[in-house]
């Protein structure tokens, strides 16, 4: 019989240590690969509906939120209010809430603080970006993100100039890196109400959109590959000539090529049936996310996820009975504090995947 080599003698010898070295590296490469395609994040919207404190300002009118006020306004009702907003919040996305997550109807930074220590939602350690706005009641809008998930390097406040008009909200942008190395931009917007009916309102809503476009332009001349979010309550629905005409946000994927802004939520709406709000028994879609064409197409390094743009409507959050059931269950009926009682908005919500 042939005498086995040296080199083979050697090679069958170590056989059981290569095989133990592969039982034990395989969990670790797995892991490795595992951290280089991270899971999905969410970004959501939310109309919180008056988030106010109990203290006086006298530069705004917040008489109706006060402890004398019409609506009672108490530390023990704002206690309930934001230990009901957590509970919203806690359930978008993750365990502890969305990466990101746009804010409106807040009275300032204050109450903003108060939400984001929430026990609910204090896990995922929140930071925000806020500026305040000149709106007359006060309310304002903000972005709540995770610090582990988003890197904040600007933010600026765009006033919406509405002629004959009292102020309103101010588009909020914010510029900043997902996981440290993808550059986003964000605005979150709260456009002027359909207070006095929704034609003769809506050159008001006009203005708010142009000015959106004109930040998205510039954003796009910079970079022609931009990944931008438009989150917010717009006061009007995807196929308003406000979001079509003028801010020019299609509702067609293909078309969005060269519109660049493409409308997430568009085909969520459906009046008969669907919407994120409700008012005379229609539903409306006020609150949109809208992505600009290369985040939605994939041609940037942070992609949406087809199909993942949602209205977050459980039961809990959902009016039980009566002509608006269905609806979302707000925090007042009239003037009587419900509890429990959230918003008079369902929040929306979108996925952002990442490019191998």
């Amino acid at each position: 019989m042939q005498s086995m080599s040296p080199l083979r003698r050697t090679f069958q010898s170590l056989l059981p240590t290569l095989f133990l070295s592969c039982v034990f590296l395989l969990p670790v490469l797995g892991s490795a690969l595992l951290a280089k395609a991270p899971r999905p994040y969410t970004v959501a919207f939310y109309n919180v509906e008056n988030l106010f404190d109990t203290i006086d300002d006298p530069a705004i009118n917040d008489a109706d939120f006060l402890p004398n006020g019409k609506y009672k306004w108490n530390s023990e009702r704002l206690t309930i209010k934001l230990q009901n907003m957590a509970k919203v919040i806690s359930r978008l996305g993750d365990a502890d809430g969305p990466e990101i997550l746009g804010l409106s109807e807040v009275e300032n930074r204050s109450v903003l603080e108060m939400l984001a220590a929430h026990p609910l939602i204090r896990s995922g350690k929140y930071a925000m970006a806020h500026i305040d706005s000149p709106d007359e009641r006060g309310i304002d809008v903000a972005l709540f993100f995770k610090k582990k998930a988003f890197t904040l390097t600007t933010m600026k406040a765009y006033p919406v100039k509405l002629e004959g008009q009292d102020h309103t909200r101010d588009i909020l942008l914010v510029k900043g890196n997902v996981m440290g190395k993808y550059p986003l931009h964000l605005m979150v917007n709260h456009w002027p109400s359909r207070r006095g009916g929704a034609a003769k309102s809506e050159p008001a809503r006009f203005a708010a959109a142009r000015v959106v476009r004109a930040v998205t332009d510039s954003i796009r001349k910079a970079d022609p590959t931009a990944a931008i979010v438009i989150m917010g309550d717009l006061n009007d629905d995807p196929d308003s000539p406000s979001l079509l005409k003028e801010l020019r946000a299609t509702t067609d994927l293909k078309g969005s090529a060269e519109s660049f802004l493409w409308n997430a939520t568009a085909a969520l709406h459906h009046r008969d049936s669907y919407g994120s709000l409700m008012y005379d028994g229609k539903w409306n879609l006020f609150d949109q996310i809208i992505l600009s064409h290369p985040l939605a197409a994939g041609q940037n390094k942070l992609r949406y996820v087809q199909g993942s743009a949602m209205v977050y409507k459980p039961e809990f959050l959902t009016q039980k009975e009566g002509e608006d059931k269905g609806s979302p269950l707000r925090t007042f009926e009239g003037n009587r504090f419900q509890n429990p009682g959230y918003s008079d908005h369902f929040p929306t919500c979108i996925q952002l995947s990442f490019a191998k």
